[in-house]
């Protein structure tokens, strides 16, 4: 009868959409945090104690020994500030868990033949087209909406294609366009009144998608009924395909994504910039907008199109004024122009209670905190065996530098400013959702301790004045455990992410002590600056080009520096602090086309100046190839895949146009029918072969 005996049935597989607690780490982290906070408070009591007895010797003059232990004493308080805020998404980690179901998609494979000719034909044609073309960007031109068809095909072959629109808004000198946000904003804008779907996806240029299933992922959670009305947006980690198994810069960026496995436990994570679906709902702030409210006051907060106003308020009644052949309207075309236009955020909420947020160079953070105040909630889904977007990174010290220094800026103006977190937050959300904003906000303060630290003991060691106690000492027993412990619980937590490299956790820490000696150092004092009117924000646009051959070479094997002084790192950055007063930059060339139209920009070049004849020009199969090479390498999705009648509820807003797509690897799957993509133009002069602002 044993032997007969049926097995228990396996335990169905948990939902996507289900919050997996992560038992092991969490156990782990606090079992850290209790013992580590004794060991710190053990080295502020030494501390203390040292100061009390320095400060009661017999002097007339305060005993020189006095001034290293205070600047000591500051370091270490930042140090343990710092330490206690990034515990905030290590208290309750967790992860979305289960399966979305996603056991054979081979039928949904696209014929990869065709598509490959498709692809290589539209780039040689766009390469012939660039050859010639201008170089540089117009700052002052009139907005360009075009929709991309073929005016010799039928009707039939264009509902079967996503329906590609190519934007570039309006710049004039006279009128801030507040950088990513701006851009974005309008991409919204013009997107309502084309189709009004209620979700959309954001994409940098230099992103693509790399799972078929990352779609339906984020739709697990919109569909579920118990937290859909909740959630705001569904975050996508940032992968990149070019880092090296010697990832010297960092140019993973594991340690965000580890720390965002411990958000789902709380509201969930900010936006990062990009790879994220976003309810349009929550992004229009028309949650508790009545519809009888006055058009006046409506239009104080919405701009004064009634097509856009009646697009926002209706939501999914709302019809889109595209005729059969996809054609706009003269009517149409008028309102997206107005959409577009430099002066349309003038006098309205946009860039403050609607859209992107305009305070701020990184306008996902201050947007995204926003929303977690006002109830709405986030899921990260991040699976590093198999990631849904990949893009390209920064590999080399300058370039990562840059980027560090203007993330690090935009942050602290946050931290600067009546939104920092932990003052603003713990009123409106939960106090760990605080600190975990404010360890974004505040990390660049890594720089005082770490010069204080890395200057003052080797000069008191060298004139013989006791910083530290005796190894005798019990207390030398506390500093001990804080510095090992910290190394060892940094490595558990590389591990336990599955890059199980000591290396990587010793490439993580060098770039730790860059980023803390001459970015954080950079954006600190730009921010202090920027603060008291002395600095106006620069947009320094990040090279995602890639390096030469020499560097790459050097990248590849691990190398950091061949032949060049370190001086090089402080001279790459000390420009920003060199123009005080100066004028605000743009991702922009500040030199002027000889057309007023961008151009577009497709596979990290530029195609010369988008003129109306040249935009009618395209072949439907050139906007098929278009969408497929920037945007859709692999989705394969249908209508049986997602219940939303296909892909026409949905958006894909690609900001840039173009991106460092890599050589040799073609489109692979189908495209989303009856989908929207919008391409903005008008951005930064690519360099090579792409830049990502």
């Amino acid at each position: 009868m044993a032997a007969n005996a049926t097995p228990p049935a396996a335990a169905p597989p948990q939902p996507l959409n289900a919050l997996r607690p992560l038992t092991a780490n969490l156990i782990i982290n606090r079992l850290h945090m209790l013992l580590n906070g004794i060991a710190i408070a053990a080295i502020f009591s030494y501390r203390f104690a040292a100061i009390s007895g320095i400060t009661k010797e017999r002097s007339a003059a305060p005993p020189p020994r006095l001034l290293p232990h205070l600047v000591v004493l500051v370091s270490e308080t930042i140090l343990t500030f710092l330490w206690i805020l990034h515990q905030a998404p290590r208290w309750r980690p967790g992860s979305p868990g289960g399966s979305d179901d996603d056991d054979d998609d081979d039928e949904y494979v696209a014929d990869r033949r065709i598509i490959q000719e498709r692809y290589n034909e539209f780039k040689k044609a766009l390469e012939m087209k660039s050859a010639n073309a201008s170089k540089s960007v117009s700052r002052d031109h009139q907005p360009t909406i075009e929709v991309m068809r073929d005016e010799n095909e039928d009707s039939s072959g264009l509902r079967e294609m996503p329906l590609l629109v190519y934007v570039a808004r309006e710049k004039r000198p006279g009128h801030p366009h507040h950088f990513k946000g701006g851009a974005l904003n309008v991409l919204f804008r013009v997107s309502a009144v084309i189709s009004n779907a209620p979700y959309f996806l954001v994409l940098d240029c230099d992103m693509y998608c790399n799972d078929p299933s990352s779609a339906r992922q984020a739709m697990c959670f919109y569909l579920d009924p118990k937290v859909s009305s909740r959630i705001a947006w569904v975050q996508f980690p940032q992968k990149f395909h070019n880092t090296s198994k010697h990832d010297i810069y960092d140019g993973r960026l594991n340690p965000i994504w580890r720390e965002g496995q411990g958000l789902d436990g709380l509201r969930g994570p900010t936006i990062y910039g990009c790879n994220f679906f976003m309810k349009r709902e929550a992004f229009h702030g028309t949650k508790n907008i009545q519809i009888g409210v006055d058009l006046n006051e409506l239009k104080d907060l919405f701009g004064s199109s009634d097509e856009f106003i009646e697009a926002a308020l209706r939501k999914s009644c709302y019809k889109p004024k595209l005729t059969e052949d996809r054609k706009p309207s003269d009517a149409l075309q008028k309102e997206l122009q107005l959409l577009a236009s430099s002066t349309y955020d003038s006098g309205t909420q946009w860039g403050k209670q609607i859209g992107f947020r305009y305070f701020t160079v990184v306008e996902d953070t201050l947007t995204s905190l926003q929303l977690h105040c006002n109830g709405w909630v986030s899921v990260l889904i991040d699976d590093p065996a198999r990631p849904c977007f990949l893009g390209t990174s920064t590999t080399n010290l300058s370039d990562m530098l840059v980027q560090q220094m203007r993330w690090s800026f935009g942050l602290m103006q946050i931290g600067l400013s009546r939104f920092t977190p932990l003052i603003y937050g713990p009123l409106r959300m939960s106090v760990l959702q605080s600190m975990y904003y404010g360890s974004l906000v505040l990390d660049c303060l890594y720089t005082i301790p770490f010069y204080g630290l890395s200057i003052i003991p080797p000069i008191c060691l060298i004139y013989g004045f006791p910083l530290y106690p005796n190894v005798s000492d019990p207390f030398f027993f506390a500093f001990a455990y804080a510095f090992l412990v910290s190394h060892i619980k940094h490595v558990q937590e590389v591990f336990a992410y599955g890059d199980h490299s000591l290396r990587n956790a010793l490439y993580e820490v060098r770039v730790w002590m860059m980023k803390s000696g001459a970015g954080y150092f950079y954006a600190l004092v730009n921010s202090f600056l920027d603060k008291f009117g002395m600095h106006e924000a620069n947009f320094n646009v990040t090279n995602k080009a890639g390096v030469d051959g020499e560097q790459a070479l050097l990248y590849e094997r691990g190398i950091y520096l061949s032949g060049k002084g370190i001086v090089s790192l402080v001279t790459d950055n000390a420009g920003v602090i060199a123009n005080p007063k100066g004028e605000m930059k743009d991702h922009q060339s500040s030199s002027s086309s000889s057309s007023s139209d961008p151009p577009l920009r497709v596979w990290g070049r530029s195609s010369g100046s988008v003129a109306g004849e040249e935009h009618r020009g395209f072949r439907s199969a050139d906007a098929l190839n278009l969408s497929l090479g920037l945007v859709f390498r692999n989705f394969r999705v249908t209508p049986a895949q997602v219940p939303l009648g296909g892909f026409q509820q949905l958006i894909v807003l690609l900001r840039g146009g173009g991106g460092g797509f890599p050589e040799g690897r073609p489109n692979s799957s189908s495209f989303l029918s009856r989908s929207t993509i919008i391409i903005e133009g008008g951005g930064g002069q690519f360099i090579n072969h792409g830049v990502s602002s």
